[in-house]
């Protein structure tokens, strides 16, 4: 009976499509790529340790999630590629930071062993204001 026929492949393409999904795939690196072939993402071992990079259409990295041996970072970059947002934890302290267009960088955030720290800077990266306030040197 044909419909025998038809049903036992169905079976045993079900199992297989089931077997398929259970695999583990191991890989030292994935890349999505969109309808162009272009790369828009990527989930890496590199030598410093795995990543997770999304690209925009031109190819910059403009989201990237990484974990090094002092521990995992995350940054945001522009269309310049300048890193604008920047998170990072390691054993001792958490810190955030915010570039400007230029990629450089005009608030900080941290908290270590010492407590907070706030930081603000100017287009020439001299702080301009602090919390807890930072010994001035004569100023």
């Amino acid at each position: 009976m044909p419909t025998s026929k038809v049903e036992e492949r169905l079976e045993r393409l079900e199992r297989e499509v089931a077997e398929m999904r259970a695999r583990v795939v191991e890989a030292a690196e994935f890349r999505l790529v969109d309808r162009e072939g272009r790369v828009r993402g990527s989930l890496a071992m590199t030598r410093k340790g795995p990543r997770l990079a999304l690209f925009d259409e031109s190819g910059a990295a403009r989201a990237e999630l990484m974990l090094h041996r002092d521990g995992p970072g995350l940054t945001f970059a522009d269309e310049a590629s300048n890193t604008r947002a920047w998170f990072g934890v390691t054993k001792n302290a958490a810190r955030l930071g915010l570039a400007d267009e230029a990629g450089a960088q005009r608030a900080f955030l941290g908290v270590g062993s010492k407590g907070p720290h706030l930081d603000f800077y100017d287009r020439a990266q001299v702080s301009v204001w602090s919390a807890p306030a930072r010994p001035t040197s004569g100023r």
